[in-house]
C-alpha cells in the first residue's frame, strides 16, 4: 500500500514536471525541428520534407527524428496573431450562453445579464507532440500569457456611484484560463456580467415586449486578419448573413421573475466603414423579452382602474351627505399618485405616452369634469327660496319628461297648481255687498294665498332636486361608460392579448 502511494506521488510530480517543461518549450523560445539521428529511419531530404508538411505526424516522422532546440525568435508573443502566414485570416468561432437576466432598467435603459462566452480558435504556436511531453495532450494557460481575440461588446458601459458612467473596464470578460490542446485548438469560456445599453419602448407598458441588441466585434482586426464565425450556426451561409442563437442551458439558467424570453437569435454582419478600406465583422445578438403582466397588473393597473371607477360613487352619494366634492378630490389625488409611480418606472418619451399613461390622463380628465358636474348638481339640489322658480319648459321636458324614462327613474313630482285669479275676483264680487263678510273673506283669502305660495315654492324646490337626481344618474352612467371605453381601448391595444407579438 505504501509502495502504491509512493508511485502515485511520483506520477503526480512527474506530470507537473512534464507540464512545466511543456509550457517552457511553448512560451520561452523553443521550437521543434527535424534532426537526423542514428535512430531515425528517414533520410535527410525525405525527413525534412515530411516534417515541413506536418510536424505533428508521428507516423510519418517518428520522435527519434525530431528534437527541441532553443530559438530566441520562437519565443511566444501574445501581441502577434498565431498564424503561420501573416496574410492568412485567423478563424474565431463565438457563442453566447445566457445564465440569468439580472435586470432590465427601463429608466436608465440598460440590460444587465449574466453570460458565458465561448471562443474557439487554432493557435499554430501552441502545438506539440504529447508522446514527447509525458503524454500531456491538454494544458491550461492564463489569457495574459497567450494571444486572445479582442472581441468586445460595442454597447458596453458601467454605472458607478449615483449612476455615473465609468469608462474604464470596457471589457467585461472574467480572465478565466484557456484550455489548449496538442493540435493547437484553444477553448476559452470566460463568464461575464454584461451591462449593455438597450433602447426601451414603453408604449404598451405593462403589456410590452422589449428587444435588446448586443453587438460584438473585433476592435482592431478586420475580416482579412480575423474571421469571426458563429459556433453552431442555424443556416449554411458562410460569412455575412450567417445566423445562430443564444444558448440557454436549462440546468444552469436562472429563470427571470419579470421577463419571458420570446426571441434569442443572432446574425453575423460585415460592414464597410468610411474610415477603413476593409470589412469589419460583428455578431448581433437580439434578445426579445416579454414582460410578465401578472405583478404590474395587480400592483398598478388594477388599483388604478378600481380607483377611477370610484368616481361613480360620487354621483350615487346623497347630496345632503356633504362629501361628494371631498370624495372627488380624493380620487383625483390618488390618480396623481399612480401617475407619479408610473413616471418613476418609465423613461421620458419625447413623442408618445405609454398606453397606461394615456388611460391615467383620460381618467384624470374624466374625474376633473365630473367634479364640475358634481358641483353643478349640488347647485341644482340646493336651489331654494327666491331662487326656486318655475324651470323653463325645455329644461323640464329634458330632465323631467325624457331622461327619467331613459334612466328608469321613478316619475317626477306633480307640477304646482297656479292661483285662479279670475275665481278670486268673482268671489270678491259676490261678497262685495256685505262689508263684514267681505273683510273676513279678505283675511282668509290672504292666508290661503300665502299658504298656496309656500306650497308652490316647495313644489318648485322638489322639481329642482329631482332634476339634480336625474342629472347625477345620467353623469354616473356617462362617466362609467367613458372609463370603461378608455380601459378597454388600453387593453385591446396591448400586443400579445388580442393579437400576436410578431404582428406588433
Amino acid at each position: 500500500m505504501l509502495f502504491l502511494k509512493i508511485l502515485l506521488l511520483l506520477k503526480i510530480v512527474h506530470c507537473r514536471y512534464d507540464e512545466n517543461l511543456l509550457l517552457t518549450r511553448l512560451l520561452d523560445g523553443y521550437r521543434l525541428e527535424f534532426h537526423k539521428s542514428t535512430d531515425c529511419p528517414l533520410t535527410e531530404e525525405l525527413g525534412r520534407t515530411l516534417f515541413e508538411l506536418d510536424p505533428l505526424n508521428e507516423q510519418a516522422v517518428p520522435n527519434s527524428c525530431v528534437r527541441y532546440v532553443e530559438d530566441g525568435f520562437a519565443k511566444y508573443n501574445s501581441m502577434v496573431r498565431p498564424v503561420a502566414n501573416f496574410s492568412q485570416a485567423l478563424d474565431v468561432a463565438m457563442e453566447l450562453t445566457l445564465l440569468q437576466i439580472i435586470e432590465l432598467n427601463e429608466r436608465d435603459q440598460y440590460l444587465m445579464t449574466s453570460m458565458m462566452y465561448s471562443f474557439n480558435w487554432t493557435d499554430t504556436y501552441l502545438t506539440w507532440r504529447p508522446s514527447m511531453n509525458g503524454g500531456v495532450d491538454k494544458i491550461v494557460i492564463a489569457p495574459s500569457k497567450i494571444w486572445t481575440p479582442d472581441i468586445l461588446l460595442y454597447q458596453r458601459f458601467r454605472l458607478g456611484v449615483n449612476n455615473s458612467l465609468i469608462q474604464d473596464g470596457f471589457d467585461s470578460k472574467f480572465a478565466s484560463n484557456i484550455e489548449c490542446y496538442s493540435n493547437g485548438a484553444c477553448l476559452w469560456l470566460p463568464p461575464a456580467i454584461i451591462q449593455s445599453s438597450c433602447e426601451v419602448d414603453m408604449t404598451f407598458f405593462p403589456f410590452d415586449t422589449q428587444e435588446c441588441v448586443m453587438k460584438f466585434g473585433s476592435w482592431s482586426y478586420t475580416k482579412n486578419y480575423l474571421n469571426i464565425m458563429i459556433n453552431n450556426p442555424t443556416n449554411a451561409i458562410v460569412g455575412g448573413g450567417q445566423k445562430g442563437e443564444i444558448l440557454i442551458d436549462p440546468a444552469q439558467y436562472i429563470k427571470s421573475t419579470e421577463w419571458e424570453i420570446v426571441g434569442k437569435e443572432c446574425m453575423l454582419s460585415e460592414t464597410l466603414y468610411e474610415c477603413c478600406p476593409n470589412y469589419y465583422q460583428d455578431i448581433t445578438y437580439k434578445l426579445k423579452l416579454k414582460r410578465y403582466v401578472f405583478y404590474p397588473t395587480l400592483t398598478l393597473v388594477l388599483p388604478c382602474v378600481m380607483t377611477a371607477m370610484l368616481i361613480v360613487l360620487t354621483f350615487v352619494l346623497p347630496p345632503d351627505a356633504g362629501e361628494k366634492v371631498g370624495l372627488n378630490i380624493t380620487i383625483l389625488l390618488a390618480m396623481v399618485v399612480f401617475m407619479d409611480q408610473l413616471s418613476q418606472q418609465t423613461p421620458p418619451m419625447p413623442s408618445s405616452l405609454p398606453v397606461i399613461g394615456q388611460f391615467f390622463v383620460a381618467s384624470m380628465i374624466i374625474i376633473a369634469v365630473s367634479m364640475f358636474s358634481t358641483i353643478f348638481c349640488l347647485k341644482l339640489h340646493h336651489t331654494q327660496g327666491r331662487e326656486a322658480r318655475q324651470m323653463p319648459k325645455w329644461v323640464r321636458f329634458l330632465l323631467l319628461d325624457i331622461m327619467p324614462i331613459v334612466l328608469f327613474i321613478h316619475p317626477p313630482p306633480d307640477p304646482p297648481v297656479d292661483l285662479d285669479e279670475e275665481n278670486a275676483k268673482q268671489d270678491l264680487i259676490e261678497f262685495s255687498g256685505n262689508s263684514e263678510f267681505y273683510f273676513i273673506y279678505k283675511e282668509l283669502k290672504f292666508i290661503s294665498d300665502r299658504m298656496r305660495e309656500q306650497d308652490n315654492d316647495g313644489s318648485y324646490e322638489d322639481e329642482w332636486k329631482y332634476a339634480a337626481l336625474v342629472l347625477d344618474r345620467a353623469c354616473a352612467w356617462l362617466f362609467l361608460g367613458g372609463l370603461s371605453i378608455s380601459f378597454l381601448a388600453t387593453i385591446c391595444s396591448a400586443p400579445g392579448i388580442f393579437y400576436s407579438i410578431e404582428s406588433h
